[in-house]
């Protein structure tokens, strides 16, 4: 496009109409105005980082309602509301539909608990589960991307080997197997065994990403200069690769916590969620009276997709409204993720005219040959 803006404003003008038109109209002709202008309005979009603009203010609003949703429900999660009667003088029981009863806009399970007040509350277990798998995939694949970029020899392709071999594993069927190994000892409705089992081959991508990218730093002059003033590999990598390195760290960050937000709703589907469940009674008309059900606690966004697809014809705005929320996170932090990629990428674009200027204008002092 600035190749195509450049021909037209450096186009030559007409001989034959040299004599009857002004300076200015033979120097850009009135018939590529309109060109121009389009090609200018098009430059300009160009520079917009949409992704960037998209993603920043969903994601902002994501972590507001998982950080205060639960000061912001009008009920209390797991509050049941077993007949309400409405203005009307009508009575009615659960689940409500949405609207259908005043004051619960989303409508309520088969229980009778309000959809909206547990949506409010599902996103921060869910949040903070997601950033803490992030991290702790970012904190292990920078480590063994510094030593795999690094090292050269076997050091380099043993630990290469691992991280093949850890990224080629099936994330879910390995997350499963453990979620399922710890709930044997009663421990697998809590959130370590999900941060383990969602970190053990998820630190493979941002290992990968580290290591290129230290690969291509390791050659670069300042580098072999502090080799040659005998800096040891240690301070090397620490105080000249890692600052490198951690800024691409927000983009994995958020592509992470994507695709982390991905297998938890692929887990909840599956029926593996966080959180462990109440008794429900049910009157049966026999002795003793009630029978005991086991319902989810308290919600959490993978809980609520489960429970909501087992009753989905039952309460089918369930599983709709989670799903929605499950949309609305994932889309938010991949376009934050690729609005900041973008953002990274345009501002080492602009760096390198400079440093081609720099390097192509430097003058070099000639020492003369001793004789």
């Amino acid at each position: 496009m600035n190749k195509r803006l450049n021909d037209l404003l450096t186009r030559p003008r007409p001989q034959n109409e040299s004599s009857q038109l002004p300076v200015s109209a033979l120097s850009r002709p009135s018939s590529t105005k309109p060109e121009i202008r389009r090609l200018l309005r098009q430059r300009r979009l160009s520079r917009i980082n949409f992704p960037l603009l998209i993603g920043v203010p969903l994601v902002l609003l994501f972590v507001i309602i998982a950080i205060f949703g639960p000061w912001l429900s009008p009920h209390h999660p797991i509050e049941r509301f077993d007949i309400v009667q409405d203005d009307n003088g009508n009575f009615h029981v659960p689940p409500f539909k949405p609207g259908e009863v005043a004051g619960f806009p989303l409508g309520t399970d088969h229980i009778g608990r309000d959809v909206a007040s547990r949506l409010l509350w599902a996103p921060q277990p869910t949040f903070f589960l997601v950033l803490g798998v992030a991290l702790c995939r970012i904190l292990i694949g920078t480590l063994v991307g510094l030593l795999e970029g690094w090292h050269t020899g076997r050091t380099s392709d043993l630990i290469r080997a691992v991280g093949q071999a850890a990224g080629a594993l099936p994330m879910l069927i390995v997350a499963m197997l453990t979620i399922t190994i710890f709930s044997l000892a009663g421990l697998g409705d809590s959130t370590g065994p999900f941060l383990l089992a969602l970190t053990i081959t998820g630190w493979a991508g941002p290992a990968k990403i580290v290591a290129e990218r230290v690969r291509l730093l390791r050659t670069e002059p300042y580098i072999e200069a502090s080799r040659a003033l005998g800096a040891s590999d240690l301070r090397i990598v620490f105080k000249h690769l890692l600052p490198q390195v951690m800024t691409i760290l927000p983009v994995i960050l958020a592509f992470e916590m994507s695709a982390t937000l991905l297998v938890t709703a692929e887990l909840g589907f599956l029926k593996f969620f966080i959180g462990g469940a109440e008794m429900f009674a049910v009157p049966n008309g026999r002795d003793p009276g009630v029978t005991l059900f086991p319902v989810p606690g308290m919600p959490e966004l993978g809980q609520m997709l489960s429970v909501g697809w087992d009753n989905f014809f039952l309460e089918p705005w369930v599983a709709v409204w989670v799903g929605a929320a499950f949309f609305y996170a994932i889309f938010a932090f991949m376009m934050l993720g690729e609005g900041l990629k973008r953002r990274i990428a345009r501002g080492t674009h602009r760096q390198m005219p400079a440093r081609l200027l720099a390097d192509r204008f430097t003058v070099t002092q000639r020492v003369p040959a001793s004789r």
